[in-house]
């Protein structure tokens, strides 16, 4: 049978590097005890014969899909605050460790995330989660342990195994600045009280106001662009107008930002964003 258009398999491989199948397998996966000289031999004839480990067996053999998801909840989802710099942190280190990753989102009207995640975790499809917090994240983390699921919650605080910004701390820190430049109209554009970032958020800026013996201003929208904008047009076609805005993600100090260039307006904005990004009007 003529074999030259089919494509390697590992015993092309283990003939042409002269060593067992087994050997292959343990040098590609990075594993066993093969020496330098052997290992070298191996991916050498690997690249020559152009083979590509297959994923089905190595999951058949492993039990394991190399492959981690991001859950992210419809509460999440609709809001577009899935923070980019945590995406992109999660994607270098997946690919340092040789793994996938992709993103499992429900649908909007599945509000059971646990019975979303019932299914992704029975098929097998991802040796572990990372889920963007949400307030069914106890239900959820609970099912991922009993199924002995690896998780981790972005947003989340114990008792989960956790990762977090000290949201509180930054916008504290943000309105102190305002207040330090001289500013005490300062309005807060906030996110919803359903979402955990935006109420910490919300803390910090109204514990920095209190201490100043200020009264905080809060108004309370979706965190996205046209939101940021709908609420500086409001505010700033009002007749008392803020001096400084500290609003709640990058999205809606985009959508401030916008509003202030169409009318040619000069006004301090921080919008926070993994940590806080400034822009001055």
């Amino acid at each position: 049978m003529d074999h030259r258009n089919r494509p390697a398999r590992i015993s092309d491989v283990a003939k042409l590097a002269g060593v067992s199948t087994a050997t292959v397998s343990y040098v590609l996966n990075n594993r066993g005890n093969i020496s330098p000289e052997t290992a070298e031999r191996v991916r050498r004839a690997a690249e020559a014969l152009h083979y590509r480990a297959n994923a089905q067996g190595r999951f058949l053999v492993r039990g394991q899909s190399e492959t981690i998801g991001v859950v992210v909840p419809p509460s999440v989802a609709s809001t577009g605050t899935l923070p980019t710099f945590v995406m992109s942190g999660l994607i270098r280190a997946c690919q340092r460790a040789g793994y996938h990753l992709i993103v499992l989102a429900p649908e909007p009207s599945q509000h059971d995330l646990v019975s979303y995640l019932e299914g992704v975790a029975r098929s097998r499809r991802v040796d572990g989660m990372v889920l963007i917090y949400d307030a069914d994240m106890e239900a959820a983390v609970r099912f991922l342990e009993d199924e002995q699921v690896p998780c981790v919650v972005y947003g989340g605080e114990p008792p989960y195994v956790w990762y977090n910004v000290d949201n509180r701390q930054g916008a504290w820190l943000a309105t102190e600045h305002l207040l330090d430049l001289g500013h005490r109209r300062i309005v807060h554009l906030a996110g919803p009280g359903s979402c955990q970032t935006a109420q910490q958020r919300r803390q910090g800026y109204t514990e920095a106001m209190v201490a100043r013996g200020l009264a905080p201003w809060i108004t309370e929208g979706p965190m996205t662009q046209s939101s940021g904008y709908e609420r500086t047009y409001e505010l700033l076609t009002s007749p008392s107008r803020p001096s400084a805005i500290f609003a709640v993600n990058t999205a809606v100090s985009l959508g401030t930002l916008a509003f202030m260039c169409l009318v040619n307006c000069r006004l301090w904005v921080l919008g926070a964003k993994q940590g806080l990004l400034t822009r001055a009007f």
